[in-house]
């Protein structure tokens, strides 16, 4: 873990552009005081060494996230999750595709993946015209910040009766990526990892089991 730099209580800039090129873009905290270094501004403060954590970057505007812009985009981001997974239900095709960045990629497995916007829902509609109904529910999820990226995993359920009639269930995860874009969290890529996938008595075997 980095420790805050020891700055005498007058620098001048070169001590200061020193301090920068170790430090820059961190926000540290130390006996109720808080210092963002900012650029060229000098600094007049001497510090302790306490042990301090850098908080994310938020690139978009060069400065560190407060914990209030984090949890903010991790609330964004959960709600893009479960926006997804109801246009998957409601099969509304302009919200789900409203989901994606433009060069955004689509892994649905070994030998499945698409990337581009347009390629992604264009084998979405083919993937949903095999299903007479179909349900997802979005369980459990992470997600970690990093300005304007960031990365995520979200369990899902998906309930299904396919064209023939025959039910089915999915018990998978997404591992994703996502973009900020020009305020609006979207996804840069989903790769699904099954862990099971048959009769929704589980009957069938389950991809994750453990082998003995």
């Amino acid at each position: 873990m980095l420790r805050p730099p020891s700055i005498p209580m007058v620098c001048d800039r070169h001590q200061l552009l020193h301090v920068r090129e170790q430090f820059v873009g961190c926000l540290w905290k130390s006996e109720g005081m808080t210092f963002l270094d900012i650029g060229d501004s000098l600094v007049e403060r001497k510090w302790t060494t306490t042990t301090a954590s850098p908080l994310p970057l938020d690139r978009d505007r060069g400065e560190a996230m407060s914990p209030t812009d984090e949890l903010t985009a991790r609330e964004a981001i959960a709600a893009l999750v479960h926006r997804y997974a109801d246009a998957v239900v409601r099969r509304d095709k302009d919200q789900w595709e409203a989901c994606w960045a433009q060069d955004a990629r689509w892994q649905l497995g070994p030998g499945r993946s698409v990337e581009g916007r347009a390629d992604i829902v264009d084998l979405w509609v083919k993937a949903m015209s095999g299903f007479a109904a179909v349900v997802q529910m979005v369980n459990n999820g992470a997600v970690h910040v990093d300005g304007s990226a960031a990365t995520g995993r979200w369990y899902i359920n998906e309930h299904v009766v396919r064209a023939n009639g025959a039910p089915g269930l999915l018990l998978a995860y997404y591992d994703d990526t996502y973009v900020r874009l020009n305020g609006d969290w979207l996804f840069a890529s989903r790769s699904l990892v099954a862990q099971y996938q048959g009769p929704p008595d589980l009957s069938a075997p389950f991809l994750n089991r453990l082998v003995q």
